[in-house]
């Protein structure tokens, strides 16, 4: 439009571009900006300085490179308004060249690593709550079972302990005790019970089948490492119940979202293509990138309905199901109010617009072949310093069924692919926050049943171990000696605190 004198400021094309910038600045670089590095990424772009001037090769990141375009987008726009005398000189601008010459592939191998990018850090993040809960699992098991190497020694030392001095007790005449004693006797006789010591004093052998207490603390100790290693572990699951669904969607998000740049890219090439801009591009240039991104597109397709990336087709998540069997105008949030302004004819009609984007998809690729296929349909010869032949150039692309009808099948198309991230980011964000809810309820509930857990199988049987040392303390000491000079085992073990066999 600029090369053929006339002023593009007014038309719905420039209104299209406005709006793109507008969301651009306000939405898309706000959000981007916490997410994306600013660090070099190996990826080079060309940086005009001026006119008649070596451009710039330089290793910029995408964050970058997205604010170079919102604030270049803006000097151009700027300069078609308020420029009086509009020429094919125009095209050569500095500015104008920064975009042309990065579109040849240069955005858009920042644009997909971006995304991909994006979708490591996600990755990434989920990867750090996996660990998170491995970690927690090994510290957790490797502690219970340092705990039963631990304390079941002890339990059997205490044990044995236990049983020495109640033998002790046996061997005192039982001709010496009193009423008194008699009554020791019997707290004795219910010890040995418990513990399946032989009466060797008074010549009587237990032989009950209750089973040992020392047996039965180290099956309830056994049985609180076990229970405690799991509910520890229990919250940190929900980590894997959020990562098999979601990482599969993100995985189909992305590469689903490629559609929208390569038809973008497709509808360049192939106006490029009609253009034949020897200035920019080489001989046959046009032809070899746009046959690239069919490849590319084709490719992509494929994989995406075999379910390649996210296991299955966009077709078969359940999110994604009122946009399936001909769902009308789809757009996102933003851009619902554009559906009034679609205009249907020759190979656009509303029930191809209308459809799924698989099918869209497939009518894409269908005109795009066609398209390539024919020469007659991008070959035009013209002299881009006259503007009356730069004006024909321009409505025969105008007019142009078919670079027509791309535009608006990718249109469609980027409508669909933005209306399944947003539904698949509010998915997402629901998923986060119910994880989010579910580990917390799990911590409360785990840090009630460690209590309760601990109660049961700790808390008690110490308590019972407490209480029998408290009673052969007592007895041990109610003793008169007189009795337990009788025994040298006894009384080597009241005066010296030994335990001889």
């Amino acid at each position: 439009m600029v090369a053929s004198g006339y002023n593009p400021i007014q038309t719905d094309f420039i209104r299209g571009i406005l709006g793109d910038i507008g969301y651009i600045g306000k939405i898309y670089l706000p959000i981007i900006y916490e997410i994306q590095s600013i660090n070099p990424v190996g990826l080079i772009t060309t940086h005009p300085v001026d006119n008649e001037v070596v451009d710039n090769l330089l290793d910029v990141n995408y964050y970058k490179v997205a604010m170079k375009i919102y604030r270049k987008a803006n000097i151009i726009i700027e300069k078609v308004n308020n420029t009086d005398s509009l020429d094919y000189r125009f095209l050569y601008d500095k500015d104008v060249r920064f975009f042309v010459e990065n579109s040849k592939g240069q955005f858009g191998d920042l644009f997909l690593q971006a995304v991909e990018m994006t979708n490591d850090n996600i990755e990434h993040e989920v990867f750090i709550n996996e660990l998170v809960f491995f970690i927690i699992s090994g510290i957790a098991i490797i502690f219970m079972f340092y705990m039963i190497f631990r304390i079941i020694p002890l339990i059997n030392k205490s044990y044995l302990f236990s049983k020495k001095i109640i033998s002790l007790y046996k061997t005192l005449p039982s001709k010496y005790f009193n009423e008194q004693m008699n009554e020791i006797t019997d707290q004795i006789d219910d010890i040995c019970e418990n513990y399946d010591v032989e009466d060797s004093g008074l010549e009587k052998k237990f032989k009950n089948k209750k089973k040992s207490t020392t047996k039965n603390q180290k099956v309830l100790f056994l049985c609180f490492c076990g229970i405690i290693t799991v509910i520890i572990i229990i919250p940190f699951t929900t980590i894997l119940l959020f990562n098999n669904k979601c990482k599969n969607l993100m995985d189909f998000l992305v590469h689903s979202t490629r559609r929208g740049y390569y038809t973008a890219s497709v509808n360049i090439k192939a106006t490029e293509l009609i253009i034949n801009d020897y200035y920019y591009y080489s001989v046959g240039e046009q032809l070899r990138l746009l046959l690239e991104r069919y490849d590319q597109l084709t490719k992509l397709e494929a994989e995406l309905k075999e379910g390649k990336y996210g296991g299955k087709s966009g077709s078969d998540y359940e999110i994604f199901s009122k946009l399936n069997n001909n769902p009308g105008c789809v757009r996102f949030s933003m851009k619902e109010h554009i559906c009034a302004l679609r205009e249907f004819k020759n190979f656009y009609t509303q029930d191809i617009a209308n459809s799924p984007i698989d099918y869209l998809m497939v009518e894409y690729l269908s005109r795009l072949n066609e398209f390539i296929n024919n020469g007659e349909n991008y070959y035009f010869i013209y002299n881009y310093t006259v503007k009356e032949e730069v004006n024909k150039l321009l409505k025969f692309i105008n007019e142009n069924p078919y670079i027509e009808v791309l535009s608006k099948l990718s249109e469609d198309i980027v409508g669909h692919v933005d209306k399944m991230n947003e539904l698949g980011s509010e998915y997402l964000i629901n998923e986060a926050k119910k994880y989010l809810r579910w580990t917390l309820m799990l911590h409360a509930l785990e840090t009630f049943l460690i209590y309760i857990t601990f109660y049961i199988f700790i808390s008690r049987p110490i308590k019972h171990q407490l209480r029998l040392m408290d009673n052969i303390t007592n007895i041990s000491f109610s003793i008169p000696s007189s009795v337990y000079n009788t025994s040298p085992r006894f009384t080597t073990f009241i005066e010296h605190g030994k335990l001889n066999e």
